[in-house]
């Protein structure tokens, strides 16, 4: 499975390779520290070798010390104790660092009005779709895509709290809503043409997209008849003054059929940080407008010292990958061998798994509309939903099961350890007022055994030791 880190040169690769050629020699390094400590080749002892294992016979049961008892005792109960006020500790420490105010502007319209607001701005640029187009829509997160990520890091550190408020929802997208218009049925190479309508909080409309087949027919326009309708969209769709703009790229695309144009434009008017560029982009397929909307420029030393600081922190996210998977491994197998004993709470398995399953659904459920957004056109929608189906319903029974399986042998310990606990106080509680009783029955006053009181007593206190 890590053939493709050594076939690939990507930054960040040799840290990877280096983790996976430590894991492998791992083993290896472990005979020879070993080899080392001992100082020589020897053979091991046969108690060893696995032909000298012998079942384990069971040991008669013997009684437990009264000092370990109440040791076991004392840290059960400090733990049962403490765990309330961790919870609550917790979420003191959630309210306390989870910041409430939103640094851009939030969403007020919900999906019924997003979608009427897509098929508006279609209508109003003459787009009329018939009924095989069907509609889905989804939240987009700019901040948490790749590219524009990036963007967002770079203005906030470089340019600070307060440019970041004045240049989101416009050079830097905020939270929107994204509607997709697309074709499930009919001829492939048809299917692949699109429409995305993206809009911010308020139902303003940030983008319209076209995206086309690469065999779609259209103009084969020259630079400056592309550039002249790429100044106008920037002067109505943006309000900009295309002459205070600097021209940055000109890059043109030829198809079977027609010449895309994509041009690139600079703000200087708008402060980013150090080095870095406002940006509008705008695309040209034949004579029609595709696509236009705003970007940064992050400088390449940025970007590099940027990667750097993420190979740097990749080590320490591996590491602690690497222990909690290790942790929960080990927890699996001491939670299979309970369960093959018979330790387990097969009420709170049952319980705790049926809710972790329903649960998983939901989330299921949840995820369709983002899932909806990649479906991808030259494929039977049947086959992808079912897909998605199997692997999502197969990944909540695993989810569930596994759960569940902690969670009841956890509950089989912690009942147990309290029995156990509660029977060992009474265990060496009771013998000794059972004797106490008989020796004051014995030396009473009306006791017929009042000449051995003395020695019975003596021996009783002795047994009673």
């Amino acid at each position: 499975m890590s053939i493709p880190l050594f076939l690939v040169d990507a930054p960040g690769a040799w840290t990877q390779r280096a983790l996976v050629i430590a894991a492998a020699a791992f083993p290896i390094a472990v005979i020879v520290a070993r080899r080392v400590q001992a100082g020589a080749w020897g053979e091991l002892p046969a108690t060893l070798w696995n032909g000298a294992w012998q079942p384990a016979v069971p040991a008669a049961k013997v009684a437990i010390g009264h000092e370990e008892s109440h040791t076991a005792d004392a840290h059960g109960d400090v733990l049962q104790r403490a765990l309330p006020w961790l919870a609550m500790a917790g979420a003191v420490a959630w309210f306390a660092c989870t910041p409430f105010t939103a640094d851009v502007q939030a969403l007020r319209i919900d999906r019924v009005g997003a979608e009427r607001q897509a098929t508006a701005a279609l209508a109003n640029r003459g787009v009329k779709l018939g009924p095989d187009w069907q509609r889905f829509s989804d939240i987009v997160l700019s901040a948490g895509e790749p590219g524009q990520s990036l963007w967002h890091r770079f203005v906030w550190r470089e340019a600070g709290a307060q440019a970041y408020r004045e240049l989101a929802g416009k050079t830097l997208a905020p939270p929107m809503w994204e509607v997709r218009f697309a074709r499930f049925d009919g001829d492939v190479a048809e299917r692949a043409e699109e429409w995305r309508v993206t809009m911010t909080g308020d139902g303003e409309i940030r983008q319209v997209q076209h995206r086309l087949p690469e065999a779609a027919p259209g103009a084969s326009l020259d630079r400056d008849a592309a550039l002249a309708i790429a100044r106008q969209v920037i002067h109505d769709q943006f309000g900009l003054d295309p002459v205070l703009l600097q021209l940055r790229t000109a890059d043109e695309t030829k198809h079977d059929a027609r010449s895309d144009w994509t041009f690139v434009f600079a703000d200087p008017n708008v402060f980013v940080g150090k080095d870095g560029e406002a940006r509008v982009q705008v695309v040209v397929a034949g004579n029609e407008v595709v696509a236009a909307g705003r970007g940064v420029f992050v400088p390449e030393a940025w970007q590099r010292d940027e990667t750097e600081r993420g190979n740097r922190l990749q080590a320490v996210k591996y590491a602690g990958i690497f222990a909690i998977a290790l942790g929960a491994l080990a927890a699996l197998v001491y939670a299979v061998i309970s369960w093959n004993r018979g330790h387990c709470d097969k009420r709170a398995l049952h319980w705790v798994a049926a809710i972790v399953f329903v649960a998983a659904v939901f989330d299921l459920a949840n995820g369709w509309p983002q899932f909806a957004m990649q479906l991808n056109t030259a494929e039977p929608v049947t086959s992808q939903v079912a897909t998605m189906l199997v692997g999502g319903l197969v990944s909540a029974v695993v989810a569930a099961g596994l759960v569940g399986l902690l969670t009841g042998v956890g509950s089989w310990h912690a009942r147990s350890g309290s029995v156990l606990r509660s029977r060992l106080r009474w265990g060496d509680w009771q013998p000794r007022r059972k004797r106490s009783l008989r020796a004051k029955r014995r030396c009473g006053p009306h006791s017929r055994w009042r000449s051995s009181c003395g020695r019975s007593g003596a021996r009783s206190s002795i047994r009673s030791d």
